[in-house]
């Protein structure tokens, strides 16, 4: 297999991103997440009649449409970008529109009208530390989780494995070290192998045991839990 560099500037690559930037959530709530998964998340809600539930980060709304499916008297999904326009448009077609509110905002930077009795924020990513999960779950907790609430997830144990991936090794560098012959792109290569991936591994890639890493217990407070870890 060999690799070779688009020529494209700074500008087009951009102008492409952002045109289906937005989508990104949308084919991930489609197509990666299971419904099954999402129904024992909300099942694990325990809703009663009367509940209201916090959905940061919501995209289209999945657990937001769940949730008022499961009963909730009220739900708030909240979401930086303009998909949360979207998940209006899901909460309407399925007949929820007046029970769901959204709101596209940081939700540090949003206030609502009462406590609610769940949060539920899919937000981490492939690890929390990256981008501004653990504040932002932090920051609802205590100002929006109604005393006795509900968090969800609630914890977060990380895990650290040694694994061996030749082959994933070799197509993150292959195009730094043989797209121009004429020219030397190794210098490159410890910030690009000291950045953080996503992949599917085999367990018989593992070369290690799984060690505990860090637990991050959103109930309390996931920045001391990591400070301490």
């Amino acid at each position: 297999m060999t690799y070779q560099w688009v020529d494209c500037g700074r500008d087009v690559v951009s102008r492409r991103y952002d045109r289906i930037a937005k989508f990104i959530p949308l084919f991930d709530w489609l197509f990666f997440v299971p419904w099954d998964l999402r129904r024992k998340a909300v099942g694990k809600m325990r809703l009663s009649r009367g509940d209201s539930v916090l959905e940061i980060g919501c995209g289209p709304g999945a657990f937001a449409l769940l949730a008022c499916q499961a009963g909730a008297r009220k739900v708030y999904a909240i979401d930086s970008e303009e998909i949360v326009h979207f998940a209006r448009e899901l909460a309407a077609a399925n007949g929820f529109g007046d029970r769901m509110q959204f709101i596209e905002s940081d939700s540090r930077k949003t206030d609502l009208p009462e406590r609610v009795n769940v949060i539920v924020s899919d937000i981490r990513g492939s690890l929390p530390f990256f981008g501004h999960a653990i504040a932002a779950i932090e920051d609802a907790r205590q100002r929006f989780l109604a005393p006795g609430g509900r968090l969800i997830p609630q914890l977060d144990t990380l895990k650290v494995v040694v694994i061996e991936a030749g082959d994933f090794y070799s197509k993150l560098v292959s195009p730094w070290l043989h797209a121009a012959s004429d020219l030397n792109l190794s210098p490159s290569l410890p910030l690009l192998l000291n950045g953080s991936y996503s992949g599917h591994f085999n367990n018989d890639q593992l070369i290690s045991e799984p060690q505990t890493w860090t637990v991050l217990d959103y109930s309390a407070s996931a920045k001391s839990s990591a400070a301490l870890a």
